[in-house]
């Protein structure tokens, strides 16, 4: 009867112990001006099961242990997390404050910048860290793998070849996919720009070098990559494939930094094919001779006459005399059989062509400013070497950014920056598939066995063999690039108003020389080719821009941006080609050795203006609605009317 009566009182008192163990929190949270805020995330600390979400009308309950930790924590996107002890207490009510360093963050877009949480258009950003801008060499390493949607690939294995960047994909299926690269509100060439193919000599494969030259990672402080129509629409039909906007740094306030640096990078190749080795390409010879050559009643016994002949692990030749004349009524028979006294010497030509190499670069950065200015200054060298003996790039640059407060009113900006390069390019073949021409092929493919492993041998092999693309193969490029620009920006009586004339430009110098020796396919044919070919671009832009950045009653906040403005490009291509050398010593360097002129000295000039006329308007109320309307008028020189208008209209709402 005890131990019944005592089951009774415990089942009575086990959920009334349970429910004194834990509590009920209820509450009311609000946004900064005091209207509901939805959707916003409570948890106890240290616990990731306890949870609720507030209601349409910002109204929560929350369950939470009594003899647990009494402090919770309410996030939500956008708003500084709020941490709140209610061991004191079962009823809160609590305005969040919005986290200025996240909304408040300046991104910039076309001609202007805007507030982060009223962008509008797809944007997708990428933070350049010194660590990363140290790992480095150009923009398209910055962007692969760092922006969503962004597809960066390289169009071949040498060092220094060209890239391909698509946003979103490929937009058309024969025009240039490559997006639109602004520097500091400069414009400049495509990834995809080179010096034009000066044919000649057939197909000779030749690549496409890196545009994005001139462009150190190093200097720069982010880049915003522009992906949809509202977002590029400010650039008209030039942003069809998206737009890379790049902004360099700055110096900051207070004492000169100085930063040096120094990176090696060791190079090898990853992975190799695997080839058979001389002894067994010797095998599969022998096994193949007798498949590949039947005997017939013309040459009864040649299933026997197998090219080598082994001792071990030794390789050695076999030489065949024979008598008749090769036909019915006198077959060609064996007579003497001659093995050879040197064994042959094994090759592993991947080994020999593919080596490990290592790459410097070397740097330095000085920053400072003051109440009314700032500067900042970089310079590097870099030595990068490839893993083919005749690979790699030896590059120099040097950056000037200054800002400069004239009065209250009027700020300078100036930019500039210097780049030389020189490109030692190894042919990879890639342009010319499978056949005896490519490089990669060769070393794959090509017989790893000799009777001599002297130097002299290399000159008795046959066309396009591995050395061929390395001793007799020369393909150099030599670029100076400029880039620099000047702004005046002046601040009306009106408040927000503000007035910005910009002027800057880009050039770009390069010459590249192919030379093809005996050795290699296109040079044996020619007696020697050499390719000349050489690029001169300029572009000009002067920019004209109103803007109008002002909020109202704290509810409504315009940006605004009007301009005109006027680009030029001037290019010139050449190109120039010989063959027959009377001697080939002097390679690249003197084009009159060349007796017959394959292609003719030729000039190909590309000249186009465009006047424009742009707008963009961002209105944004109370946070939540926001308008984002861009248009853009483009006039071009080589029609006589306006060809292209664009129209842009987005009507966003930040749902609470």
């Amino acid at each position: 009867m005890k131990i019944i009566f005592r089951l009774i009182i415990y089942s009575i008192l086990t959920p009334l112990v349970a429910f004194a163990q834990s509590k009920t929190i209820t509450g009311t949270i609000n946004d900064e001006l005091g209207l509901p805020l939805p959707g916003v995330t409570i948890q106890v600390k240290g616990s990731n099961n306890l949870g609720a979400v507030t209601n349409f009308d910002g109204i929560f309950k929350i369950s939470i242990p009594s003899d647990g930790s009494q402090i919770i924590l309410l996030s939500y996107v956008g708003y500084i997390t709020e941490e709140i002890d209610v061991s004191e207490n079962t009823t809160i009510s609590l305005n969040l404050q919005v986290d200025t360093d996240q909304l408040d963050e300046v991104v910039v877009i076309g001609y202007g910048t805007v507030l982060k949480k009223d962008v509008t258009g797809s944007i997708s950003s990428v933070n350049v860290t010194e660590n990363i801008a140290n790992q480095t060499t150009g923009i398209d390493q910055l962007l692969q793998g760092r922006a969503a949607g962004v597809q960066v690939s390289q169009n071949a294995s040498a060092l220094g070849s060209g890239v391909s960047v698509r946003i979103r994909g490929s937009n058309s299926l024969r025009g240039n996919n490559e997006p639109l690269y602004v520097i500091d509100g400069i414009i400049i060439a495509s990834a995809g720009e080179d010096v034009s193919h000066t044919g000649g000599i057939g197909n000779d494969g030749q690549e496409v070098q890196n545009g994005l030259t001139g462009i150190n990672p190093r200097d720069i402080e982010s880049i915003e990559v522009l992906k949809d129509a509202s977002a590029t629409a400010i650039y008209g039909s030039r942003g069809a494939n998206g737009v890379v906007l790049i902004t360099t740094k700055k110096g900051e306030k207070g004492n000169v930094k100085i930063n040096v640096f120094q990176t090696t990078t060791i190079r090898n190749i990853r992975k190799k094919y695997d080839m058979l080795d001389g002894l067994g390409y010797a095998q599969y010879r022998n096994e193949a001779w007798p498949i590949n050559n039947p005997n017939s009643t013309r040459n009864p016994e040649i299933e026997d006459r197998i090219p080598y002949s082994f001792d071990g692990n030794k390789i050695y030749s076999i030489g065949y005399t024979t008598t008749g004349a090769n036909t019915n009524n006198n077959p060609l028979l064996t007579g003497n059989v001659t093995v050879g006294d040197i064994p042959l010497k094994t090759f592993d030509w991947q080994d020999i062509v593919y080596e490990q190499s290592i790459s410097n670069r070397l740097g330095f950065s000085a920053s400072g400013g003051g109440d009314k200015g700032n500067y900042y200054i970089s310079g590097g060298i870099a030595d990068e070497k490839g893993i083919v003996a005749n690979s790699g790039v030896k590059t120099g640059d040097l950056r000037i950014n200054l800002n400069q407060n004239l009065n209250k009113n009027l700020k300078l900006q100036a930019r500039f920056a210097a780049y030389f390069t020189e490109t030692n390019f190894s042919n990879s073949g890639d342009l010319i598939g499978t056949s005896n021409q490519s490089f990669v092929r060769s070393a794959i493919a090509f017989r790893p066995i000799f009777a001599s492993d002297d130097e002299d041998f290399i000159d008795d092999l046959e066309a396009s063999n591995p050395y061929s693309w390395i001793n007799d193969f020369t393909d150099i490029s030599k670029e100076k690039r400029f880039i620099g620009s000047v702004a005046l920006n002046y601040k009306l009586p009106i408040k927000g108003l503000s007035y910005k004339f910009s002027s800057g430009g880009n050039v770009r110098i390069k010459d590249r020389r192919r030379f093809f020796g005996l050795s290699t396919f296109a040079g044996r044919n020619a007696n020697g080719a050499l390719q000349i070919s050489g690029l001169d671009s300029k572009t000009f832009q002067v920019n004209n821009l109103l803007r109008f950045n002002r909020s109202f009653n704290r509810k409504h906040r315009i940006n605004a941006t009007f301009g005109v403005t006027y680009d030029v490009r001037d290019n010139q291509n050449s190109v120039y080609s010989v063959q027959d050398f009377i001697s080939l010593n002097l390679t690249t360097d003197q084009p009159y050795l060349g007796s017959v002129i394959s292609t003719p000295l030729t000039y190909l000039y590309a000249k186009q203006q465009v006047f424009s006329i742009l707008g963009r308007l961002n209105y944004s109320l109370k946070n939540r609605y926001i308008l984002t309307a861009s248009f853009r008028k483009d006039g071009v020189s080589k029609f006589s009317t306006i060809i292209a208008t664009v129209y842009s209209l987005l009507l966003p709402w930040h749902g609470m």
